[in-house]
């Protein structure tokens, strides 16, 4: 201590300072775990509001899995729906079922129905050759083709078809020109195969050249449109199982009746005109047979088997 001060004051102050400087560091060490607490205490409150912030995701997934199987059914709904379609576009009419019904208790063959669009008879053939319809254009350009290389045989043919035989030849190669007895003739030659064709009997015309082999195709022709006669039982098939006696000649009486339906002029609109009212008589028509097809088709649909490698059209 300084000399001259005195000894119990001199550590009375001392003792002072110790104090002070105790009280600040007390006060230091309040004030750090005040913000500790408040630094925990906003950690737990950010924790706590990102948990619901987790949640929000998962309901969202939830809501997109439920529209997701909403989608998927609705897809596998218009799926059906286009499948029916397709299955609707070949189709027998009730008369040529009849024949079908026939040929099976004759000859044990069926009938596999082709698009009515055109192409047909090279449809028909293509399901014999490759057995896939949809490969009539390759059928179609190998029977122009050869035509066109023999030009003095098959003018016989088509002379009374068309003069202009170079016309004849290009309408044929066009998509939907339809075929008959030339064509059957040009490709029984080009496929090096009879051709038999199926119209009213167990027994066929058959179409043959002097180089036919063994291959034998068959067709089926009726109300100017072919089909192709399976003997492997694949195709698109009619189920006859169950089929009530009648019912195929009630089908085709139903269509029978809206081609041959009339109208009394008396519950037509009065026109002065008569072109007026046979207007609206072929309107009237034209609704009862579209109706009459539509009804028929959904009952052909109904009852129809596949037996094929693939799906054809």
């Amino acid at each position: 201590w300084n000399l001259g001060e005195d000894k119990a004051k001199f550590l009375s102050k001392r003792g002072c300072r110790k104090r002070k400087k105790l009280q600040v560091k007390k006060k230091v060490s309040r004030k750090r775990r005040k913000l500790s607490d408040e630094k925990k205490s906003q950690s737990l409150e950010k924790s706590a509001s990102q948990k619901p912030k987790r949640k929000l995701p998962n309901k969202k997934l939830s809501a997109k899995k439920k529209k997701s199987k909403m989608e998927k059914q609705g897809e596998k709904n218009s799926n059906k729906g286009n499948k029916e379609k397709k299955l609707v576009q070949r189709y027998l009419l009730p008369d040529e079922l009849l024949f079908e019904k026939f040929l099976i208790e004759r000859t044990g063959y069926r009938i596999n129905p082709i698009k009515r669009d055109g192409n047909c008879l090279f449809r028909a053939v293509a399901d014999q050759v490759f057995g896939d319809p949809r490969e009539h254009a390759a059928i179609r350009n190998m029977c122009a083709n050869h035509m066109e290389e023999n030009p003095a045989f098959f003018y016989e043919f088509v002379k009374y078809l068309n003069p202009e035989f170079k016309q004849y030849i290009s309408n044929l190669r066009r998509d939907g020109e339809w075929g008959g007895d030339p064509e059957i003739t040009a490709l029984s030659e080009i496929l090096n195969s009879p051709i038999e064709v199926y119209q009213n009997s167990e027994i066929p015309r058959t179409v043959k050249t002097a180089i036919n082999g063994n291959n034998t195709l068959r067709l089926f022709y009726k109300n100017n449109h072919y089909g192709s006669i399976r003997i492997d039982g694949l195709g698109q098939l009619f189920a006859f199982e169950g089929l009530e006696a009648g019912e195929l000649e009630k089908q085709m009486k139903l269509i029978d009746d809206a081609h041959n339906f009339q109208v009394s002029f008396d519950s037509l609109p009065h026109h002065s005109a008569a072109d007026d009212q046979q207007t609206a008589l072929a309107i009237e028509q034209s609704k009862k047979i579209q109706e009459s097809y539509d009804n028929y088709l959904k009952f052909y649909a109904s009852r129809i088997i596949l037996k094929v490698p693939n799906e054809q059209n």
